[in-house]
């Protein structure tokens, strides 16, 4: 039994008990079993989650258990994480993300895709009403996104240029 609990204590879950009875024994034998039981089907989880399957569904064994409650805040998380993921693989920036923590990667980069978005409805706007020399803000953001809208301000130059030259000859 010892060396099952020291396996157990270095996470090995795959462990055999062979040890069976009525008395004390056998009933913190079952007791060992069970938490075997326990420890397996939460590992099956989290190696799931892992894997991107946000399917997965987990159930806390009492008020007590704080692995399984976190478990289950851990996939509801992502399974929000999935479905806001999805909407915006579909172009849809509509949604407000609540930050579960100050570390929330998902509302940062939800909140950056929005502010990207303004900034070339912005630009957009500024050309339609003659504003030709408007040009995007790329300090306002992060890599590949800062990218973006020096692009774009290099796109509205060279479509400017030829336009200016032409005013010239005239």
């Amino acid at each position: 039994m010892t060396k099952v609990a020291n396996r157990l204590a270095v996470g090995d879950v795959k462990q055999e008990i062979t040890i069976t009875g009525q008395d004390e024994i056998g009933q913190m034998v079952d007791a060992f079993r069970q938490m075997m039981t326990y420890q397996q089907k939460m590992a099956a989880v989290a190696s799931r989650l892992a894997q991107g399957d946000v399917g997965v569904n987990i159930t806390a064994q009492s008020e007590q258990d704080v692995l399984g409650k976190a478990f289950e805040q851990m996939v509801v998380y992502q399974q929000k994480m999935a479905e806001i993921a999805g909407r915006v693989e579909q172009g849809d920036l509509t949604d407000h993300v609540t930050p579960a923590s100050n570390q929330d990667a998902l509302q940062q980069m939800v909140a950056a895709l929005q502010g990207l978005q303004k900034e070339l409805v912005r630009l957009t706007k500024s050309s339609q009403n003659g504003q030709l020399a408007t040009r995007g803000k790329a300090e306002l953001f992060q890599g590949t996104y800062g990218e973006i809208i020096l692009a774009v301000n290099e796109m509205l130059d060279a479509i400017l240029l030829p336009i200016g030259e032409g005013n010239r000859k005239w």
